[in-house]
């Protein structure tokens, strides 16, 4: 395209609009089977248009031959063609080839893209050596086990669920979900018509602890764990436990339903001991006492592979 016309700010022809965009932002969830709709407004002075050639993103190009009658220029780009810069932001501009020759060129529409509805999620707890009974978390959870990806599509208001409450639990109204265990479920919304729209959501780096027999001496732990495919809960695993769950449970074994005396740990001591922890004790280190290793006392065991 020979003899480009550019220079100041006066000199560019307005920018193109995306119909799915007004406010500048676009969910690619939003965008039609058929394409977004990217427009190029005419005005009655633009009778030397001939040819539009429009530009979305980092990889997308398309043009379409005009004519001295006003119309506006519409393209329908598809939603993988909406592809972001290095700083997440999908430049839509155009420019047009006159009747003599030269080229006009416009003013840039920047894009954000919003993180689609139906996107992929992870959440990794890895890092944060959180400690949770498999089938029962703590009253009050803290704040990294959570997130909220809300709906936008349809008509609200918007009904969420889960499909393994297990795995990760969902406000019906909000869309906070709460993780629960390690593992993969859909969260689903559906909007006020019936139409539902879902993610898939994995769950991972939770120390899952599991409840595995009322009554073993410490070699008798280990082999329940063994024969469970779970780690010995570590004298470290039991005390993040109690501190996660007494402030808002109160005592842990009650508030879990499980007996009340200690629990065996992994940790040995010297002279054929081993620490064990009461999770109804009331201080994080006081609650930890020495046994000899052939006292039988109830047994958890923790997921392997995670911290």
């Amino acid at each position: 395209m020979p003899n480009i016309k550019s220079g100041s700010a006066l000199d560019l022809l307005p920018p193109p609009s995306v119909v799915e965009a007004p406010d500048g932002v676009l969910d690619p969830g939003d965008i039609p089977p058929e394409g977004a709709h990217v427009r190029v407004t005419r005005t009655p002075a633009d009778t030397e248009w001939r040819v539009v050639f429009i530009f979305v993103g980092v990889r997308y190009r398309n043009s379409f031959p005009v004519g001295p009658v006003i119309r506006d220029v519409e393209f329908r780009v598809q939603a993988e063609d909406f592809v972001a810069n290095d700083q997440d932001i999908v430049i839509v501009r155009y420019e047009v080839e006159l009747a003599d020759g030269s080229t006009l060129e416009s003013e840039e529409l920047p894009l954000e893209l919003a993180a689609s509805f139906e996107g992929s999620a992870l959440l990794d707890l890895s890092q944060e050596y959180y400690v949770a009974v498999a089938d029962k978390a703590p009253v009050s959870v803290p704040a990294y086990v959570q997130f909220t990806r809300t709906a936008t599509w349809g008509r609200a208001p918007y009904r969420y669920e889960s499909s393994d409450e297990q795995v990760a639990s969902v406000n019906v109204q909000t869309g906070e979900v709460t993780a629960r265990g390690n593992g993969q479920c859909t969260i689903t919304a559906t909007d006020n018509l019936g139409e539902p729209r879902g993610y898939p959501l994995t769950v991972r780096g939770i120390r899952q602890l599991y409840y595995l027999s009322s009554s073993a001496d410490w070699n008798g732990m280990v082999t329940v764990c063994t024969v469970a495919s779970l780690d010995p809960v570590s004298l470290a695993d039991i005390k993040r436990l109690w501190t996660l769950y007494e402030p808002s449970s109160g005592p842990v074994a009650q508030y879990l339903g499980w007996l009340n005396y200690p629990f065996w740990t992994v940790d040995r001591l010297g002279g054929d001991t081993a620490w064990a922890y009461d999770l109804n004790g009331r201080s994080v280190n006081d609650n930890a006492t020495a046994y000899s290793i052939t006292t039988y006392l109830p047994v958890l065991g923790a997921s392997r592979d995670t911290p």
